[in-house]
């Protein structure tokens, strides 16, 4: 393997995150030379691609992946390049596909109401928040882009009320 100096910010070496990103990517190839047929490593090398800013190449390792496995995580992350690639539309069907499969993905929900609030659909964005949070009670992220759009719309007691919650159930970014 590579050696762990690569993971230290040194003089002359390339930064941490470029050096772990690549690392990333390096054991993800070696993983999908071994096992081609193992979604595993090519979602791995569709994170260390995006986080490295190779957004189209990212988007084709998750839809490799997709191929080899229909999982939820699969499909957000692959609604992730989408939006980066200007490509909403895609993203949108991404964000449906993995709430088809899991209900419970809170992350596809924030970025399905993202984009509907982007397009100027607040009414149906707050429709999918709320559903996200009917779904789980506690998850913060949707809860806080739920305030963040009321209070925006002017609704600043409604807003304060789920902010308030997000503190109450003691999560770490409150």
């Amino acid at each position: 393997g590579l050696p762990l100096i690569l993971l230290y910010r040194l003089p002359g070496m390339i930064p941490v995150g470029l050096a772990a990103g690549l690392l990333l990517l390096w054991n993800g190839q070696q993983a999908a030379k071994r096992d081609p047929t193992w979604f595993a490593p090519w979602l791995q090398i569709g994170r260390a691609r995006f986080d490295l800013g190779q957004i189209e190449q990212a988007a084709q390792a998750y839809v490799k992946a997709l191929s080899l496995a229909e999982r939820p995580e699969l499909h957000y992350e692959l609604a992730e390049c989408y939006i980066k690639l200007g490509r909403t539309d895609d993203a949108l069907n991404q964000c449906a596909a993995a709430l088809a499969l899991d209900g419970t993905v809170v992350a596809a929900y924030v970025l399905l109401a993202l984009i509907l609030m982007d397009r100027g659909d607040n009414a149906q964005a707050e429709e999918v928040l709320r559903t996200a949070l009917r779904r789980k009670p506690d998850a913060a992220w949707p809860r806080f882009e739920l305030g963040n759009m009321l209070f925006s719309q002017g609704k600043n007691n409604e807003a304060l009320a789920q902010y308030d919650a997000i503190l109450r159930n003691g999560h770490p970014f409150a």
